[in-house]
């Protein structure tokens, strides 16, 4: 039986993750959460690369979508 060892865990926040979705070259994971957050992370590393918010935006819809 193979075992799975995960890389990194996805979820440093209170929020739900809705979205996911790689960079064309694999070194950055973009998930969409609950907050309105959407935060980058490095898959090399596993830390968090860069976080973005909506400006125009007030409220908190989620990102359901990348």
């Amino acid at each position: 039986m193979r075992k799975i060892i995960p890389k990194m865990t996805i979820g440093d926040g209170d929020s739900q993750v809705f979205a996911m979705k790689y960079s064309d070259d694999d070194l950055y994971l973009a998930c969409g959460y609950g907050d309105g957050m959407t935060r980058i992370y490095n898959t090399k590393s596993g830390k968090l690369s860069y976080t973005l918010q909506s400006l125009m935006s007030t409220d908190d819809m989620p990102i359901t979508c990348l």
